[in-house]
Protein backbone atom coordinates (compact mmCIF):
# COMPACT_ATOMS: atom_id res chain seq x y z
CA UNK A 1 0.00 0.00 0.00
CA UNK A 2 1.07 3.46 -0.81
CA UNK A 3 1.64 6.30 1.69
CA UNK A 4 -0.02 9.62 1.05
CA UNK A 5 1.24 12.77 1.59
CA UNK A 6 -0.50 15.59 2.72
CA UNK A 7 -1.44 17.10 -0.62
CA UNK A 8 -2.70 13.96 -1.86
CA UNK A 9 -4.67 13.77 1.48
CA UNK A 10 -6.60 16.82 0.45
CA UNK A 11 -7.24 15.82 -2.63
CA UNK A 12 -8.62 12.68 -1.29
CA UNK A 13 -10.98 14.52 1.36
CA UNK A 14 -12.02 16.39 -1.44
CA UNK A 15 -13.05 14.00 -3.59
CA UNK A 16 -14.99 12.29 -0.63
CA UNK A 17 -16.31 15.82 -0.17
CA UNK A 18 -17.55 16.50 -3.15
CA UNK A 19 -19.34 12.86 -3.62
CA UNK A 20 -18.79 11.82 -7.05
CA UNK A 21 -16.59 8.21 -6.47
CA UNK A 22 -17.27 6.71 -3.89
CA UNK A 23 -14.63 5.66 -1.10
CA UNK A 24 -13.76 2.34 -2.60
CA UNK A 25 -13.35 3.96 -6.19
CA UNK A 26 -11.11 6.44 -4.49
CA UNK A 27 -9.13 3.85 -2.64
CA UNK A 28 -8.07 2.25 -6.00
CA UNK A 29 -7.37 5.03 -7.71
CA UNK A 30 -4.63 6.55 -4.94
CA UNK A 31 -3.47 2.48 -3.93
CA UNK A 32 -4.94 2.55 -0.40
CA UNK A 33 -6.91 0.83 1.58
CA UNK A 34 -10.86 2.43 1.65
CA UNK A 35 -10.22 1.43 5.66
CA UNK A 36 -7.50 4.32 5.64
CA UNK A 37 -9.98 7.12 3.75
CA UNK A 38 -12.92 6.14 6.24
CA UNK A 39 -10.63 6.64 9.28
CA UNK A 40 -9.21 9.58 7.69
CA UNK A 41 -12.66 11.22 7.31
CA UNK A 42 -13.73 10.60 10.61
CA UNK A 43 -10.91 12.58 11.73
CA UNK A 44 -11.82 15.76 9.56
CA UNK A 45 -15.62 14.54 10.13
CA UNK A 46 -17.77 18.17 9.37
CA UNK A 47 -19.37 19.74 12.20
CA UNK A 48 -22.78 19.68 9.86
CA UNK A 49 -23.14 16.45 10.03
CA UNK A 50 -21.25 12.74 8.72
CA UNK A 51 -19.65 13.18 5.68
CA UNK A 52 -19.92 9.99 4.44
CA UNK A 53 -23.96 10.47 5.38
CA UNK A 54 -24.11 13.18 3.20
CA UNK A 55 -22.71 11.63 0.37
CA UNK A 56 -24.48 8.46 0.57
CA UNK A 57 -27.89 10.66 0.44
CA UNK A 58 -26.28 12.33 -2.56
CA UNK A 59 -26.11 9.44 -4.46
CA UNK A 60 -29.16 8.21 -3.41
CA UNK A 61 -30.61 11.20 -4.28
CA UNK A 62 -28.97 10.95 -7.79
CA UNK A 63 -30.11 6.95 -8.00
CA UNK A 64 -33.91 8.43 -7.39
CA UNK A 65 -33.00 11.11 -10.15
CA UNK A 66 -32.18 8.24 -12.51
CA UNK A 67 -35.20 6.38 -12.07
CA UNK A 68 -37.39 9.28 -12.37
CA UNK A 69 -36.06 10.17 -15.54
CA UNK A 70 -36.69 6.53 -16.85
CA UNK A 71 -40.34 6.57 -15.80
CA UNK A 72 -41.08 9.77 -16.79
CA UNK A 73 -39.57 8.49 -20.43
CA UNK A 74 -41.78 5.61 -20.32
CA UNK A 75 -45.10 7.33 -19.57
CA UNK A 76 -44.29 9.78 -22.03
CA UNK A 77 -44.36 6.75 -24.32
CA UNK A 78 -47.24 5.43 -23.22
CA UNK A 79 -49.03 8.51 -23.81
CA UNK A 80 -47.59 8.93 -27.39
CA UNK A 81 -49.07 5.34 -28.37
CA UNK A 82 -52.44 6.26 -26.63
Amino acid sequence: MAKLNKEQWVEVLAAVKKGDKSIPELAKVYGISAKSIYRRVEKVNDTDGSLLEINKLKREVKSLREILGYVTAELSKEKKLV
